[in-house]
């Protein structure tokens, strides 16, 4: 009897402990769109480079085009390649990763505050686009591969 309350304990303490990113992830396949907003903005305190492309995900799903491309782009300045690549099939070009290698928790709420708030004010918030970085798409025995540099 002790044995099953020690397994029920770890297994409900385990589930507490799961990131906001984790959580995130659920509620987007949920189809849980303003969850997900909410905990992937959670996510970019906690100094995920991803939630970037996540977010432009969900704004990408919601219709509203400049907003997912915004986040697409902040995204791909941190060097996430599946942020590289939403771009490609929107048609953008991609900017070089020049924040690659930084932290979001220091500024990457900040960042998509401002993004949120030129949007609103119909301002241009887009950061400069530097010269694009090559992309290319190999075949793989399993499937098609795009690599971006």
């Amino acid at each position: 009897m002790h044995s099953l309350l020690v397994t029920i304990a770890v297994l409900v303490l385990s589930g507490c402990a799961a990131t906001s990113s984790e959580r995130a992830y659920q509620a987007l396949r949920a189809n849980n769109l303003a969850a997900a907003e909410k905990l992937y903005f959670e996510a970019l305190n906690d100094g995920d480079e991803g939630a970037w492309h996540n977010l432009g995900v969900i704004y990408d799903r919601q219709g509203q085009r400049a907003k997912a491309v915004q986040f697409l782009i902040m995204g791909a300045r941190y060097g996430d390649q599946n942020a590289q690549r939403g771009l490609l099939q929107l048609g953008q070009p991609v900017p070089v990763a020049d924040l690659k290698g930084r932290s979001t928790s220091d500024g990457g709420a900040t960042a998509a505050a401002i993004i949120l708030g030129g949007m609103a004010a119909g301002a241009q918030t887009r950061p400069p686009i530097q010269p694009a970085v090559r992309c290319e798409t190999r075949r793989r025995a399993w499937g098609n591969e795009t690599v971006c540099r």
